[in-house]
Formats: C-alpha cells, sequence, structure tokens
C-alpha cells in the first residue's frame, strides 16, 4: 500500500508526528510519502481550493482545537462537509448524528453525558479519524473574578469587556 500524507508547513509538530508515522506505517508495509503545503492552501475553503476541504488528500495530519465542551458536530455530522463545515473526512453515520442533535438540544448534563458516550464509541469503532496526541485545555480564574464564560473552542478572553474583579 503507497499513501501521500499531507501536512501543514511551519510546525515542528507536524513535520516530526509524519516522520514517526512514516517509520511506524513502513514496518507494517505501507510506503506513506510525505507532503508538505504551505498552511493558508491547506486550511483554505474549498472554493479556494484548500487541500482539507478539496479533499485532496489520502491521509492529512493536521490539528484542530476544540474548548470546554465536547462538542465535535462540525467535525463529523453527516450535513457538515465542506463547505458546510468541517468534516473533511467526510463521514456519516446517522447514528452519530442522533446522539449529536440529543447532545446539542438539551442542557441536561446526564443526557448530555449518555448522547457523547455514544457518539464516542462510534468514533472509536468507525475510526473516521486517529487521534495521535491530546491536550487537555484548562481554564483557572481567580474567584474574584466575575463575568468570566469559558469559551467553546476560541480564545478564553473572548469577553474580557464582562469581566470584573
Amino acid at each position: 500500500m503507497a499513501l501521500t500524507m499531507t501536512d501543514p508547513t511551519g510546525s515542528v509538530v507536524s513535520t516530526t508526528v509524519a516522520a514517526i508515522l512514516q517509520s511506524e506505517w513502513r514496518a507494517i508495509g505501507v510506503e506513506l510519502t510525505i507532503k508538505n503545503v504551505a498552511s493558508p492552501v491547506f486550511f483554505a475553503s474549498a472554493g479556494e481550493g484548500g487541500t482539507l476541504q478539496s479533499g485532496h488528500f489520502d491521509v492529512a495530519l493536521g490539528a484542530w482545537v476544540n474548548g470546554v465542551d465536547p462538542d465535535d458536530s462540525t467535525q463529523y455530522m453527516c450535513d457538515q462537509w465542506p463547505p458546510n463545515g468541517q468534516n473533511n473526512v467526510r463521514f456519516c453515520d446517522h447514528r452519530l448524528d442522533a446522539a449529536e442533535q440529543i447532545a446539542l438540544s438539551s442542557f441536561d448534563q446526564t443526557v448530555r453525558k449518555r448522547a457523547y458516550s455514544t457518539v464516542q464509541k462510534i468514533i472509536a469503532q468507525e475510526l473516521p479519524s486517529i487521534i495521535v496526541g491530546f491536550a487537555q485545555r484548562q481554564d483557572v480564574a481567580n474567584v474574584d473574578l466575575t463575568g468570566y464564560k469559558p469559551a467553546h473552542a476560541a480564545t478564553t478572553f473572548w469577553n474580557t469587556w464582562e469581566w470584573s474583579i
């Protein structure tokens, strides 16, 4: 088997992980060619010919950031294929969509936890993506700080105008 792995330029982590994967996959009989693409092209929209959004890859190595909420619906729901979302792997499983809809429409943590457990089981079984690393974000604030709201997938400084101490 021969595949090409596309990754964005400018990341020491990406370059290192790509080299490790190339070596490990060679050991199991997969010839992996690494193709570096300029980050603006790699992450551009489908209309601009972006590598991820256009699906122009065998294997893509990239990073995705999520916040404290486990919502990853734009990554895996059937209606989130580019240009409607970031489901760049074009994965579609209606069981996952149903669980995501339950999680996204409820504020009850027990309901959401059960739904996201179903989502994670489907992702683990179907393997639309292989996660090679994970960094957990920790938001820490002084107890005197009021108005602070953890952001889903953006900077922790998104609502500084509401803060006071």
